[in-house]
């Protein structure tokens, strides 16, 4: 291995699309994950499993792992990492390859009070607002104009800087939520087989 030691990895089946970016598959082939991928993950995740010594289950557990040192890298969730470095925390993040999941702002048709939960999400997504609520919960929306509300120092750290953004790779919500012939989506078909590797 290119870095030797103790390793952290999520524990969720989708998330074994990183196993992939390890085997060296471009984000361009990344999804839809086929059967063929999913095998390569699982046997790329087969020959890294002795060096993981953290099967982390709540956001706050890889980032203390690495400050303790009982990871030398691991999966994680940007905000979690953000939150620890802003803090002070002697780690950092690599953007090369990382998943990259759209939380979404929802108004329900036919709700009570539509219109001003419109307005709300308006709100948010400008500037300066965005920029608030980054700083607040060290999570990024989708308007980069935000990032000339933001300390310099923080800008580099995000997701949404140019740098950063060109090197993720967007999680295909539509491809997991579509059903396979069997009936099942293909979510519960890659649960599956993620708890059948684990159970080996």
């Amino acid at each position: 291995m290119a870095f030797p030691g103790p390793r952290g990895f999520s524990p969720i089946a989708r998330h074994m699309v990183l196993a992939l970016a390890a085997d060296g598959v471009p984000g361009s082939d990344r999804w839809p994950l086929t059967d063929d991928k999913i095998d390569r993950a699982l046997n790329k995740l087969a020959e890294i499993k002795p060096n993981i010594a953290k099967w982390w289950t709540a956001g706050g557990e890889p980032v203390q792992a690495l400050i303790n040192r009982e990871s030398v890298m691991t999966s994680c969730y940007d905000g979690r990492a953000l939150s620890a470095i802003r803090q002070g925390a002697s780690i950092r993040m690599v953007w090369s390859g990382a998943n990259l999941v759209y939380v979404y702002w929802t108004v329900l048709k036919g709700g009570p009070n539509n219109r001003n939960a419109q307005k709300f999400v308006a709100f948010l997504n400008r500037a300066q607002s965005a920029a608030a609520f980054t700083l607040g919960t060290n999570l990024t929306g989708p308007n980069v104009n935000q990032l000339q509300h933001l300390p310099a120092n923080l800008i580099p750290l995000l997701s949404i800087t140019e740098g950063n953004a060109s090197q993720v790779v967007p999680q295909d919500d539509t491809w997991l939520a579509d059903k396979r012939p069997d009936g099942k989506t293909n979510i519960d078909h890659l649960q599956e087989r993620w708890l059948a590797w684990r159970a080996q």
